[in-house]
């Protein structure tokens, strides 16, 4: 795309325009201890490694991104889109099974218990999700497709294992759920 714009001596020229930087909404990082039973896992968006949450969990911290269709703006002619890109490294003892990341929606707060607030969280966004298979010393990468808006809502990046780690296993990184257009 381009628009015009007049240069200093009034002369008309044409400028690129670039519709489709991808714009961070959000970012954190994301790591598994070995041992961890298969299971979904919060990970976190301050410093720090994952929050085992099951089916119904409370939490100290529940890190969330609200997307709601008011708080990122239409461009007449481009489809809003977002994406989940993550990254990480893995010590000398692969975790085995695979780790998926993806975004999931906050669906309800059952209150407050002893300080803390309980949330279930739904089934990772069709698109948002990443699969890592991790070996040993890998330096590990992903991005995933580009998803259209969610329903509104409070959504928070989780991780799914497969099996059981490995005890000796570590891994961490970081994740960014980006916003483009198309």
């Amino acid at each position: 795309m381009a628009w015009s714009q007049f240069d200093s001596n009034g002369n008309q020229k044409q400028v690129a325009v670039n519709l489709n930087p991808k714009t961070n909404v959000a970012t954190g990082n994301m790591g598994l201890p070995g041992g961890q039973a298969a299971s979904t896992f919060l990970m976190s968006n301050a410093a720090g490694s994952a929050l085992v949450l099951p089916a119904n969990m409370s939490a100290f911290y529940v890190p969330t991104v609200s997307l709601n269709t008011t708080l990122y703006p239409s461009i007449s002619g481009y489809t809003t889109k977002f994406r989940l890109v993550a990254g990480g490294v893995c010590n000398s003892t692969a975790p085995g099974g695979t780790q998926t990341l993806g975004l999931s929606i906050i669906n309800t707060s059952t209150g407050l218990s002893s300080g803390n607030v309980n949330v279930n969280v739904g089934s990772q966004e069709a698109g948002s999700t990443i699969s890592f298979s991790i070996s040993a010393t890998q330096q590990f990468s992903g991005v995933s497709s580009g998803f259209t808006m969610p329903t509104d809502g409070i959504y928070a990046v989780t991780l799914v294992t497969t099996g059981t780690s490995a005890a000796n296993s570590t891994w961490d990184g970081s994740w960014a759920l980006q916003l483009y257009y198309v």
